[in-house]
């Protein structure tokens, strides 16, 4: 029997399907498993660890969803969340009760003398868990930053600084906690609205970094407070780098678009392949006429018009032509079997 459980009774029963934490990180796990059915297969070092640190992420960020509980840790922090409390931490009492003496896991990682994270530590992890417990950090670092991006005017406007000691005023705890529950809201809509920019088989931490910043330049390309650098620089002091980017500035992190994409054997464009009007493919049985391209913005709207799409691409694909070799060659795939298709 564990000497010391914390809070808990030693011994004691610990109901998990209690746990506000446990819930959501399961119901997120069982969610992302609908979106994206291939991300728990072991592809990569990052697969598994994506889907261990997804799930943490929408858990952690859910604690600001509780205006009380924000307010009550931020007075006893004097508005300060860079350090550990019970808002950065997940699942505390499972944690305590296992022998733990603290949270299961924490979204504040360990700091050198210098105050930054290690940025090799990733590296050296292959463990989903603690692999993923880096992007948890870099996303709730990225958070941190733009909390207090959003309150350094309420803090100078109130006489107060990161060295005070005094107390802060009923009306400025209040209007800290709701810049706090605002970004966290911002920081996990950037984090869901990200999953639709993923690709669907064998993702890595830099990709979700690139499907972020994308995500978040199609909805708001001005970027005004500043999300979006907060983002990148969160994850740079933690190793965590996109491949084939010229740099991190925004633009460079973008990604590429079709428009004006051409293939060398059939001339064709990103125009041609949405209208399908190229020459090379006529649309002799094409059902339904042209795709459904109406942006969508619940998620229900959006699947039926996605599966309505796949069936139209699938049935023109699977007309035959005189170009199906072209074709396969340009979208990487066999429209049937092939004798030589270990050659492609």
């Amino acid at each position: 029997m564990l000497s010391d459980a914390g809070v808990n009774l030693p011994g004691g029963w610990i109901f998990t399907a209690l746990s506000r934490d446990i819930v959501a990180h399961e119901t997120t796990h069982a969610i992302l498993d609908g979106l994206h059915r291939r991300f728990v297969e072991s592809t990569s070092v990052d697969s598994l660890a994506f889907h261990k640190a997804f799930a943490d992420i929408v858990a952690l960020l859910m604690h600001f969803t509780l205006p009380e509980v924000v307010s009550s840790q931020l007075e006893a922090r004097r508005g300060n969340l860079s350090e550990r409390s019970w808002l950065s931490g997940l699942a505390r009492q499972f944690g305590e009760a296992s022998g733990r003496y603290a949270a299961l896991r924490e979204a504040i990682d360990e700091k050198g003398q210098d105050g930054l994270p290690d940025p090799t530590r990733l590296s050296r992890l292959s463990e989903p868990h603690e692999r993923g417990a880096i992007l948890v950090a870099a996303v709730f670092d990225a958070f941190i930053t733009i909390y207090e991006q959003r309150t350094t005017d309420l803090f100078r406007l109130a006489g107060h600084d990161k060295t005070s000691t005094a107390n802060l005023s009923t009306e400025l705890i209040a209007r800290l906690t709701r810049e706090a529950v605002k970004s966290a809201d911002h920081v996990l809509r950037m984090c869901i609205r990200a999953l639709d920019y993923l690709p669907p088989v064998d993702v890595h931490f830099g990709e979700f970094l690139r499907a972020i910043v994308t995500s978040d330049n199609d909805l708001v390309p001005d970027d005004p407070m500043h999300y979006r650098l907060a983002v990148i620089q969160a994850f740079r002091r933690r190793g965590i780098f996109p491949d084939k980017c010229l740099s991190l500035a925004p633009d460079s992190l973008l990604w590429e678009s079709l428009k004006g994409y051409q293939t060398d054997e059939l001339q064709l464009t990103a125009d041609d392949l949405l209208d399908f009007k190229a020459p090379a493919k006529p649309n002799r049985k094409w059902p339904g006429g042209s795709l459904d391209l109406t942006p969508q913005y619940l998620r229900g709207n959006a699947y039926l018009q996605s599966e309505h799409n796949r069936q139209v691409v699938w049935s023109w694909l699977m007309e035959e032509s005189d170009h199906d070799a072209e074709w396969e060659k340009v979208l990487g795939i066999y429209f049937a079997a092939h004798p030589d298709a270990t050659r492609m």
